[in-house]
């Protein structure tokens, strides 16, 4: 959920430094950098991000650290860094089960950690 919760909000900041102009996918990849190597240190979430906004709508970039690590993307919008989670998502007795296949993929180094259990039927 943290990664979900963290691109929703870098999104939102992206747009917000792409300025006034028509947003497109070019100019909110572009925009990405600028969530990246500023002075002001942001940790995303709620009570943050008018701040955040502020700063971004000068065309200042900030430091933005999401729920798992500090938020980075390269030139075209890809993220350069960050954990991933698996999760197992399945119904027993008709009840919706999530839980975490203890399966982590590490971004930035392409390695996979953690140990693997079975997901329930």
């Amino acid at each position: 959920m943290g990664s979900s919760y963290d691109a929703a909000y870098a999104i939102g900041l992206a747009l917000a430094a792409t300025g006034d102009g028509l947003p497109s996918g070019r100019t909110v990849a572009q925009a990405l950098q600028q969530l990246a190597g500023g002075q002001t240190r942001i940790q995303i979430g709620p009570t943050k991000i008018l701040a955040a906004f502020q700063r971004l709508t000068k065309r200042d970039s900030i430091d933005a650290t999401g729920t798992f690590a500090p938020l980075r993307w390269n030139r075209d919008g890809s993220i350069l860094g960050g954990t991933v989670e698996a999760w197992c998502v399945g119904l027993v007795n008709a009840t919706p089960v999530f839980e975490s296949s203890g399966l982590f993929y590490d971004v930035g180094t392409a390695t996979y950690s953690g140990q693997y259990t079975m997901c329930p039927p």
